[in-house]
């Protein structure tokens, strides 16, 4: 585990997302975090799943040490 990462779903939810959007199991790829960067940027909780993709897919195309602080 890491200190940003995408955050792990509930394995109900992975069945369910992985089918529904689009590019869901890159996420899976690499280590989880304590936090992530849609949750930094308020994508936390009851928001939309997309945007929370979208924000953990960014991180985790544009990742550098410098990101991570």
């Amino acid at each position: 585990m890491s200190l940003v990462g995408p955050r792990p779903e509930r394995p109900l939810f992975v069945e369910k997302f992985k089918e529904e959007i689009p590019r869901y199991m890159i996420k899976h790829q690499v280590r989880p975090g304590l936090t992530g960067w849609a949750q930094v940027n308020g994508y936390r909780g009851d928001t939309s799943i997309t945007k929370r993709i979208e924000h953990d897919l960014y991180y985790i195309e544009n990742w550098s040490i410098g990101f991570d602080f």
